[in-house]
């Protein structure tokens, strides 16, 4: 029990705050603050007792206040100050009696018995933010006062995740914590434009419309398209999350001749059929004075009549 560390070692201040035959008025204050604490540890009242003896510490330190404001501490549930008191106070060997060091020593090692961890793992995001009780922390385990507490877990794009847990005395607490894309994290803006206000623009296998348009899509690549009857022109176009990329496209009726695939094999078809009638001796339709059209590409060749 945390009175039951009251012991009459720690509980008198003669001798652990000095008097000289004038004293001083910081150690007279201390020697006040300092009884009054003792008080107020045996009605429990702990925040209080904390208060004073820091207080007492600052104008006259000494090993029984800083035992008293360690017990204070684990009364309030502070356990990570009560073990840096203890330690402090440990590690100097001058200013303990043998009785009061073995006192000091069990009472840290009920301490850190009572002092809990938690371990934070997160996934969803290759680097993201963490803060416990309003403090950046790193990932893995971490000791905490027994209590409630706030985890918090944050990252670029991602939903940010809040957390309350409570720890027990002496427990070991793990939390799994997944962060989930955003909305705008999962779409970026595509806009299309044709050269041409009447063109018909698309992104394949999605929305269409003319002349421009602008669609929300999940970012990646994509294969856009512009097209007029039967003339079309496509392209690869990549999107970024969060961002809007805008393509322009180059008017598919202005393609040089040459460069369609179906003119190619209109010639072909020509050349065969010229190599045939050559070979076998094949008779081809008499001439006609009016050209051939294509509809798509207009004219292809004029014949002269005979």
């Amino acid at each position: 029990m945390v009175l039951a560390l009251l012991s009459v070692t720690w509980l008198s201040s003669e001798g652990a705050i000095a008097q000289p035959r004038e004293e001083p008025s910081a150690a007279s204050t201390a020697r006040t603050l300092f009884q009054e604490a003792l008080g107020e540890l045996r009605a429990g009242h702990f925040p209080e007792a904390r208060d004073r003896l820091l207080r007492a510490r600052e104008l006259a330190p000494n090993a029984a206040i800083a035992f008293n404001l360690a017990v204070a501490y684990r009364g309030t549930g502070e356990l990570l100050r009560a073990e840096g008191v203890l330690t402090e106070l440990l590690a100097d060997g001058t200013r303990l009696a043998a009785a009061q060091r073995a006192e000091a020593s069990t009472f840290l090692d009920e301490v850190r018995r009572e002092i809990g961890s938690i371990r934070i793992e997160v996934t969803g995001a290759t680097e993201a933010e963490l803060r416990l009780d309003g403090e950046r922390i790193e990932a893995g385990e971490l000791r905490v006062d027994p209590g409630d507490h706030l985890v918090l877990a944050l990252a670029t794009d991602r939903v940010t995740v809040e957390r309350r847990v409570h720890v027990a005395a002496g427990e070991h607490l793990e939390v799994s914590i997944t962060l989930e894309p955003t909305a705008e994290s999962l779409v970026g803006t595509l806009v299309l434009e044709a050269p041409d206000p009447s063109l018909i623009v698309e992104i394949v296998g999605g929305e269409r419309g003319v002349g421009r348009l602008v669609a929300r899509v999940a970012p990646g690549e994509h294969v856009v398209r512009v097209s007029s009857g039967d003339q079309r022109s496509e392209a690869h176009v990549t999107v970024r999350a969060r961002s809007e990329t805008r393509y322009t496209f180059a008017d598919p009726r202005g393609r040089s001749l040459v460069e369609e695939p179906a003119l190619w094999i209109v010639v072909g078809v020509l050349v065969v059929g010229a190599g045939v009638g050559v070979g076998v001796g094949l008779a081809l339709p008499p001439p006609r004075s009016a050209p051939l059209s294509d509809p798509v590409f207009g004219v292809v060749m004029a014949l002269e009549g005979p």
